[in-house]
């Protein structure tokens, strides 16, 4: 990997090049790759913010992880839809790969359900159905996907998880990383033996190995709603194999039955989006998406109220985001890994803090954010009485009919 000449201060990363990009910090590393974020420069001062995806070193010497790697970059490189987190670029820096991807400011699901229930909120039901829809919205375009010649190369996501769906504190839904996606006669098969996916979001034919299609995204989609609106996790096993066993023939509950604020309607198509025969779903993940718009009406956010949601939950962590760009913007490289660290040192103590109250009561509180008025019909449904036991997810609530306060 090339390095940019210049001392780098405390943070190692900064100013180090990776292909024609510069580091300005890292943001991120897991157990397979880490994440920077950096830019690439033209005239006049110009930057373009990227996230950069590099292979840690251990790592790239497995070849099954670095064919997924490949597969992430040439499947979603193509891809132009605003619900699906864009790939830029891929490349190769002495021996190293990495991907250029869209910066996306925000959260994904899965920490928005944590903040939610460290703050004891109640996501409402209409952000809920919102971040379903549009998730579904950018997978119909993955499975009906055409290269620049016309033809159709259908693309199954395979992992569509909290943790791979993205919001942007501007209320952008995007579905993100789709390294173990397979288009259909195009990449190399999955090794034999083995199931990929996240545990407890996987469809019943994806456990079994059978082919899959874009249904299988939809019943994972499914799972997610269903989580969000009942208020807690939905095939919750101890054990993977355990886990396993529930999505293939445990039961599953009605939504209405952990929560009784759910509209009827909503319920029912919960309940075809999961249905364990394929061919009792919808037909594609757009007509889920379009069953969940005639179900709920008005009362689906748009991206005002998603932004006002996202700006409830992490008014700080936006906050020093912004800190951050601005900074990076400004060329005031110096300052922007002490702006990073401070943004990391925060995401640290939440995650420590969410895993402590990870089994909260029902969240009683409520967002305040705009909201449409309410049908007579929406308010007559309200006043549900609050379920008991110890959910591990904020269920969602129908919105209240209170003005909200005024933000600053």
């Amino acid at each position: 990997m090339a390095t940019q000449g210049g001392a780098a201060g405390e943070d190692p990363d900064r100013g180090r090049r990776i292909g024609k990009y510069e580091i300005l910090t890292r943001l991120s590393m897991g157990g397979m790759a880490e994440l920077f974020l950096a830019f690439t420069s033209g005239p006049g001062g110009f930057r373009k913010f990227v996230a950069v995806k590099q292979i840690l070193p251990d790592i790239k010497k497995d070849d099954q992880f670095v064919k997924m790697f490949l597969d992430e970059a040439r499947i979603t490189a193509a891809f132009s839809h605003a619900n699906i987190g864009q790939v830029f670029d891929l490349g190769e820096e002495d021996g190293e790969l990495y991907l250029a991807m869209e910066f996306l400011p925000g959260q994904n699901l899965e920490q928005v359900v944590k903040m939610a229930a460290k703050r004891n909120y109640a996501l409402p039901l209409g952000f809920s159905a919102r971040v379903i829809r549009d998730t579904c919205l950018g997978l119909h375009y993955a499975h009906h996907f055409m290269d620049p010649s016309g033809r159709p190369v259908a693309v199954v996501h395979r992992d569509v998880s909290p943790k791979n769906v993205m919001l942007t504190y501007d209320g952008v839904v995007k579905v993100i990383d789709f390294g173990i996606a397979k288009a259909r006669g195009k990449l190399g098969r999955t090794q034999v033996g083995t199931v990929k996916g996240t545990s407890g979001y996987m469809s019943p034919e994806q456990v079994r190995g059978q082919a899959l299609d874009g249904r299988s995204d939809q019943f994972s989609a499914g799972v997610m709603l269903h989580e969000l609106v009942a208020g807690q996790r939905l095939f919750n096993a101890p054990g993977e194999a355990a886990v396993m066993m529930q999505i293939v023939d445990g039961e599953i509950p009605a939504p209405r039955s952990l929560n009784p604020a759910i509209p009827e309607a909503l319920e029912a198509v919960v309940l075809k989006a999961l249905s364990r025969d394929a061919g009792q779903r919808f037909g594609t993940c757009r007509e889920l998406a379009r069953a969940i718009e005639s179900t709920l009406g008005s009362e689906l956010f748009d991206e005002d109220q998603m932004t006002a949601i996202m700006g409830e939950l992490f008014e700080e962590k936006r906050q020093k985001t912004r800190t951050l760009l601005e900074l990076a913007s400004r060329a005031e490289d110096a300052r922007v890994s002490e702006a990073a660290g401070a943004l990391q040192a925060e995401e640290g103590s939440d995650t420590a803090a969410a895993a402590a109250t990870a089994q909260v009561q029902s969240p009683k509180r409520r967002l305040t954010t705009p909201r449409r008025p309410p049908s007579r019909a929406a308010a007559r449904r309200r006043g549900a009485p609050p379920r008991t036991g110890p959910p591990s997810l904020p269920r969602a609530t129908r919105p209240s009919p209170r003005r909200p306060r005024p933000r600053p």
